[in-house]
């Protein structure tokens, strides 16, 4: 499974006051003073951004102790320290504990500020984001269209922030498989980030690879390249070659090569986004091993096994270091390597790592969720090619009743 780098755009372009996603510079202390409120945000964001989650999870609850301790329960700080919380057990995994975070903060809001304020607005959208997250669609959706309701009414229908939500809903149109009415969402947000801000802007950037998500997905290859090459020219312009904005391109557009199986032309690509990944972030970052599972997928269906096994187990042992045992991005690599084996012929090794990739996956995601349902397709196979015709039909059956009990 090549790792869904699109999904991050989306993120990226989640609004700027619940926590910012962008690596910021390094706050020197003065002797005798505290950092203010804003730049421990900042500080968060920084070790979040560099995969220090539990280091940005201390200081994000200090931050929420020192809010409730200084203020009423129901003061808006409070609210803005539950979200910068929920952010970081959000990227953890912990989608309940941030479920639970930003639902109260949501409620702090709308009785502080009432129910049509810019910063419900965005409350709004960090929870719907954390139930698509979950693959909770039916309750995704409607807190981004309250969000972009509010947005729309406060801010003007051409605002960059009115865009973001569009964006947002494009990528939950994209998650249920809506591709058409997600390249529309898409569209429409790239037509208001270039006239609030001009064609070569980074948000202008992050929607035409969205919209390359989207074309790939559709089988539309040349477009795909086209808009991929496109979002990392600009980056590149504004940024510099060396940016982990543009190594994040670089990740999508061997993905559209990789796709279609052209592993030659992939490869030399996803080379050069480990490359700056590794020298900006270091060797044991999250972003790193996607794009080193990445990179394992091509030398998987090259033949290169020995390759494929030790980046797979390398991506595996970062992920487990950085976010514990029960993350789906450890069952993203836990799936892969079951794929590896099944490939090299070793199917009982295939079936460990299958059913705890999906043990993980409806413990954290669901039992609904796109990748519980790719794990369970992905036993029956097996099950069929180790010739155990009734545990393929057995989990086929248990996909079937998990489908459709609605």
């Amino acid at each position: 499974m090549i790792t869904a780098a699109f999904m991050v755009l989306a993120a990226a372009a989640s609004p700027p006051d619940v926590l910012p996603r962008v690596p910021h510079p390094d706050f020197g202390l003065i002797i005798g003073t505290l950092p203010s409120y804003d730049d421990r945000i900042k500080i968060v964001s920084k070790l979040q951004n560099s995969g220090k989650l539990d280091e940005a999870e201390v200081l994000a609850r200090e931050m929420l102790k020192g809010s409730e301790e200084q203020f009423d329960s129901n003061h808006p700080q409070v609210a803005t320290s539950l979200l910068v919380l929920a952010n970081v057990l959000q990227t953890q995994g912990q989608y309940q504990a941030a479920t639970e975070l930003s639902m109260r903060a949501l409620k702090i809001r709308e009785e502080a500020l009432g129910p049509n304020h810019s910063h419900v607005a965005t409350a709004l959208n960090f929870l719907a984001e954390n139930y698509r997250l979950q693959g909770q669609y039916a309750l995704a959706e409607p807190l981004y269209l309250r969000a972009l309701k509010i947005r729309e009414t406060n801010l003007g229908p051409r605002h960059p922030e009115v865009a973001s939500v569009l964006n947002n809903l494009g990528l939950l149109y994209k998650s249920t498989g809506q591709l058409a009415k997600a390249e529309t969402f898409y569209l429409r947000a790239l037509e208001i980030f270039k006239a609030a801000l001009g064609p070569e802007h980074s948000r202008v950037a992050t929607s035409l690879s969205n919209l390359a998500s989207i074309y790939l997905m559709q089988g539309r290859f040349p477009e795909a390249i086209d808009y991929q090459q496109r979002a990392l020219a600009i980056k590149q312009k504004r940024l510099g070659p060396d940016h982990l904005d543009v190594a994040l391109n670089l990740n999508n557009l061997a993905a559209i090569y990789q796709v279609q199986g052209l592993f030659v032309e992939a490869e030399p690509i996803l080379k050069r986004a480990i490359e700056i990944r590794e020298i900006k972030l270091g060797p044991e970052h999250p972003l790193l091993a996607a794009s080193l599972g990445n990179l394992a997928e091509i030398y998987r269906h090259q033949g290169n096994y020995v390759l494929a096994e030790n980046l797979g187990d390398r991506a595996l042992a970062i992920r487990l270091n950085t976010y514990g045992s029960e993350h789906p991005e450890v069952a993203t690599s836990l799936n892969n390597l079951g794929e590896l084996s099944r490939d090299r012929g070793l199917l009982e090794k295939s079936e460990a790592f299958h059913l705890r990739a999906l043990e993980i996956r409806e413990k954290s995601l669901g039992p609904r969720h796109p990748e519980s349902v790719s794990s369970r397709g992905n036993l029956a196979r097996l099950y069929r090619e180790m010739g155990r015709e009734a545990d393929a039909i057995r989990f086929e059956n248990w996909q079937g009743q998990i489908l459709n009990n609605k």
